[in-house]
């Protein structure tokens, strides 16, 4: 009888306390953020390098009217954008000897492809709208232009050897 009475009791209890638990609930309410963040799409690969063939020192001036540096960019269309070069000053060969660059003061070009070409200096950043999506940029490209088109070396002096240098372009959208 006692098991009865414990068993009525807890029966009791519950009921009498179910009902104030659930007044004690309130909702609940709980924010779930949505986040994205949109990048501009850019891509450049490099389609052309500087190759200014092989040659004695007693050339002289050597110009990139058969090799010039070129890139091929796709960005979205309408987006700005800006080439900065980091331009070396010397070619060298590793053991000391070095060979002066020379950069036409418009030797540098860039263009919305199937729009507006821009001839510029290479020593400072120059950007361009993109209305296409696609751009292209080179250095050292005579085109039928004049001297100030084109990239220049002078071997005059310069000791035997291979000769290098990296030009670094960055392209960044506005």
């Amino acid at each position: 009888m006692l098991h009865k009475f414990r068993r009525f009791l807890l029966a009791l209890v519950l009921l009498v306390l179910t009902p104030a638990v659930l007044e004690a609930q309130s909702p609940q309410t709980v924010d779930v953020n949505a986040i994205v963040s949109i990048t501009p799409f850019l891509s450049c690969v490099n389609v052309g390098n500087f190759d200014f063939g092989t040659h004695f020192e007693t050339e002289g001036v050597i110009t990139s009217d058969g090799s010039y540096g070129a890139l091929a960019c796709t960005t979205d269309p309408g987006n700005t954008m800006e080439v900065t070069l980091s331009l070396p000053a010397v070619m060298d060969n590793g053991t000391g000897g070095t060979v002066p660059i020379l950069y036409g003061i418009l030797a540098g070009a860039f263009a919305d492809i199937g729009g507006v070409i821009v001839r510029y200096d290479p020593t400072t950043p120059v950007s361009l709208d993109i209305l296409s999506g696609a751009a292209s940029w080179s250095l050292g490209n005579r085109g039928g232009g004049p001297d100030e088109h084109v990239v220049s070396i002078d071997l005059t002096g310069a000791p035997i050897g291979d000769y290098t240098a990296t030009i670094v372009a960055t392209i960044a959208i506005l």
